[in-house]
């Protein structure tokens, strides 16, 4: 109950309603130009979410909401008493965090498809994708649970290294994925084997031409599980190391 409380309480924040309309808007622009050059709707929404400039906004606008959030927490007194330690305290607030980024991020990515609906009305021609040759939006749903974990694990990491080294620090780091994503070359290679694993999360993000799906999904759930690994080592060294979160 707690939780729900507090999800609740952020979701009626400026900073959730604001990102909700800057999502929005961007969608809308970011569809106004990919439509431009497809005719059906599951590869015009393909494309949009692909894009790495989409991605790049999702990332700004999770990492400014959840620095947000945690600068109004980590001063709310009545919220951190709840809590035993503030590890504890930390856990929820990464829990909550993760919940209402989910919330964005998945508005984010579903107003497209009623942009492409109702307004450009590109028809639904149930297409397959080549790579697979398996159905469009059975890849396109997989993408989009690959997205959701990969933004939400790079976010949390961010703020766990800005604890760790300072929020400066740890801003340099990501404005190097950042760039990573939008600006550096974009190798478009044929995948064939786990050797070819990568820890850029560009070429997660963006779509890649794997030999089979298995391949991609066990490259993908290796790569997942490999940031999870990262945040729970950083955590490890948050909590004996670190003194304090507020």
């Amino acid at each position: 109950m707690k939780i729900r409380n507090n999800v609740i309480h952020f979701i009626k924040s400026k900073t959730f309603i604001i990102s909700i309309i800057v999502v929005m808007i961007f969608s809308t622009f970011s569809i106004g130009i990919s439509s431009s050059s497809n005719k059906d709707i599951l590869e015009c929404y393909f494309g949009n979410i692909t894009n790495s400039w989409y991605i790049f906004t999702l990332l700004i606008i999770g990492l400014i909401n959840t620095t947000k959030i945690f600068n109004e927490v980590r001063v709310n007194y009545n919220y951190l008493e709840r809590f035993n330690n503030k590890y504890e305290a930390y856990s929820n607030f990464i829990f909550i965090t993760t919940i209402i980024n989910t919330i964005i991020f998945l508005i984010a990515l579903l107003f497209p498809i009623i942009i492409l609906i109702f307004y450009k009305k590109l028809p639904f021609n149930n297409t397959i994708y080549d790579y697979y040759k398996i159905k469009y939006y059975v890849y396109i749903i997989f993408h989009i649970i690959k997205i959701l974990f990969i933004l939400n694990i790079l976010i949390n990491i961010f703020l766990i290294t800005s604890l760790l080294i300072g929020s400066k620090k740890s801003l340099l780091l990501f404005i190097i994925i950042l760039l990573d994503i939008t600006i550096t070359p974009y190798n478009y290679t044929y995948v064939n084997t786990i050797l070819k694993f990568t820890l850029r999360p560009k070429y997660y993000f963006l779509p890649l031409p794997y030999s089979s799906f298995i391949l991609e999904i066990s490259m993908t759930i290796l790569y997942i599980s490999l940031l999870i690994c990262i945040y729970n080592l950083l955590f490890y060294m948050f909590k004996k190391i670190k003194k304090d979160i507020y």
